[in-house]
């Protein structure tokens, strides 16, 4: 609903650099400094003092930072108004999905749900970048899409969405081809010491620490390499630089050049369905569907 070059012009008014923004928004520089430069052309206004310690904003440009926070709040505000009206009106369940929020387990679920509510509908929704999933958690759910597939990660999670488990997922090690380790048949700690080993930082998910607790205990000599979140990129850096990776059983499909093998311990993470605070009718009928199945044994992974 507004030239996307406004959010570019923000992040660069607010960070007094080019440079940082660009880095803040993940795109080159000279990608920033050409969408500025189409702004100023667009609005035929110069909206940068520009120098070697970085850039300030003109007063024209200062008038155009204020009215341009104004436009993308408003614009923000009306698309959520919508979606909301969309949402109460409608009989579909939108559902998002990324490379780690696949639907592995939900066809299974929907496939009875239709059988007793035939009139309701899926849209599948592309989640947005891993980057912002993870800045902001759960920012969009109950906004562009109403339920998701996968982990439930209590420090970035808590009170922000509903979770209702279907197993717990064992955490395992996922190793690149290049890495003596690869061939074989079973993995046990003792075997990763020495290595380096990319997981995500601490605090995140309680199954997580307690699997850094073990990894990073005296004499291991194992060097943990934190990471804010997981995506494919992540999986790349480690077959490129040797690196394991600590990852989980259900995962197993994403980066099929690494190995994933399941560690014996008792650590494990939530997996299931989360969904928003102010679920639907129809929401909630695939989560009673759900609980249903799971006290059949349908879903009896790692149990």
């Amino acid at each position: 609903m507004y030239n996307r070059q406004l959010e570019t012009f923000i992040k660069a008014a607010e960070l007094g650099s080019f440079s940082k923004a660009a880095n803040a928004l993940f795109i080159t520089p000279s990608s920033l400094i050409q969408q500025i430069n189409l702004l100023e052309a667009h609005l035929g206004i110069r909206l940068f003092h520009r120098s070697a310690r970085g850039v300030t904003l003109t007063p024209a440009g200062t008038s155009v930072y204020e009215d341009a926070k104004n436009i993308i709040h408003l614009s923000q505000i009306a698309i959520e108004r919508a979606k909301a009206i969309e949402k109460k009106d409608g009989n579909t369940i939108r559902v998002g999905t990324s490379l780690f929020t696949k639907c592995r387990y939900l066809t299974d679920i929907w496939s009875r749900v239709v059988d007793q509510y035939p009139d309701i509908k899926v849209e599948l929704v592309a989640q947005k970048s891993i980057v912002t999933m993870t800045s902001e958690p759960m920012a969009d759910m109950g906004v562009d899409y109403d339920l998701q597939e996968g982990i439930y990660l209590e420090g970035l999670f808590n009170e922000k969405c509903n979770f209702f488990e279907l197993f717990p997922a064992r955490i395992s090690i996922s190793i690149p081809q290049g890495n003596h380790l690869f061939s074989k048949e079973k993995i046990s700690i003792k075997d990763l010491y020495d290595e380096k080993i990319m997981m995500t930082k601490r605090g995140h998910s309680p199954g997580f620490d307690s699997i850094r607790d073990i990894l990073s205990q005296k004499g291991s000599a194992i060097e943990i390499i934190d990471t804010e979140y997981y995506d494919i990129n992540k999986f790349a850096t480690c077959e490129l630089n040797n690196y394991l990776m600590v990852t989980l059983d259900v995962w197993s499909d994403i980066y099929p050049s690494m190995r994933t093998y399941p560690l014996d311990t008792d650590c494990f993470v939530p997996y299931g369905l989360l969904y928003s605070l102010d679920p639907t009718d129809e929401v909630i009928h695939i989560i009673e569907t759900a609980k249903g199945m799971v006290e059949e044994g349908n879903f009896f992974k790692n149990k």
